[in-house]
């Protein structure tokens, strides 16, 4: 998901390459096929089957030009339903000098 503050349409950039894990990233994105922990709720739902118990994940992403990138998920096994999880990202640019071409000072 990502949100975008009233105002700030057409100014924040796409959210297209979030960091969900250092072993899926390395992968080359192949992790799909075999992720077992928590990232699944990005590269794979459907493997949060795999999960042995409980897990969170917690990370922030200093990324390109005083970018962040938020990430929080978590997931529970439970008996006769499965794994249930809940995912969110976050993506902030901070505050971007706007320019157009009647005002590009």
């Amino acid at each position: 998901m990502l949100v975008v503050p009233p105002g700030r349409v057409g100014v924040e950039p796409s959210l297209t390459l979030a960091y969900n894990g250092g072993a899926g990233n390395g992968m080359g994105d192949a992790y799909v096929a075999l992720c077992d922990d928590i990232t699944a709720m990005y590269w794979n739902p459907g493997a949060l089957d795999r999960i042995q118990g409980s897990e969170f994940v917690l990370q922030q992403t200093n990324w390109l030009v005083n970018t962040r990138i938020y990430y929080v998920g978590g997931c529970l096994k439970t008996q006769g339903w499965g794994t249930i999880g809940l995912s969110a990202h976050y993506f902030t640019s901070g505050e971007i000098e706007e320019t157009t071409l009647l005002s590009p000072d």
